[in-house]
C-alpha cells in the first residue's frame, strides 16, 4: 500500500473520531449520556485502529517474506554463474 493511501486512511480515521466527538458534544442529551457515547465511540475507533495496525504489520511480514525469497533466488543464480 502506498504511503499516500496510508496517510489518507489514518487522516480519515482521525477526522471521523474528531467529527464524532464534536457531534456528540453538541448533541442535545445529558452529560452522562454524552460521556457514555464518547466512551463507546473511542472504544470503536481504538478497535479499528488496532485492526488497521495488525493488517499493516501482516503486510510487512508478507512483503518481507516475498522479498527474502526473491533475494535468495537471485543469490542462487549469482552463485551458479560464479561457480
Amino acid at each position: 500500500m502506498s504511503r499516500g493511501i496510508e496517510k489518507f486512511i489514518i487522516g480519515a480515521l482521525i477526522g471521523a473520531a474528531v467529527g464524532a466527538a464534536v457531534g456528540l458534544l453538541y448533541a442535545p442529551q445529558s452529560g452522562e449520556e454524552t460521556r457514555k457515547d464518547i466512551k463507546n465511540k473511542v472504544k470503536k475507533y481504538v478497535s479499528k485502529t488496532g485492526d488497521f495496525a495488525k493488517d499493516k504489520a501482516q503486510d510487512v511480514v508478507d512483503f518481507t517474506k516475498k522479498e527474502t525469497e526473491a533475494v535468495k533466488e537471485i543469490a542462487s543464480q549469482v552463485k551458479k554463474k560464479v561457480t
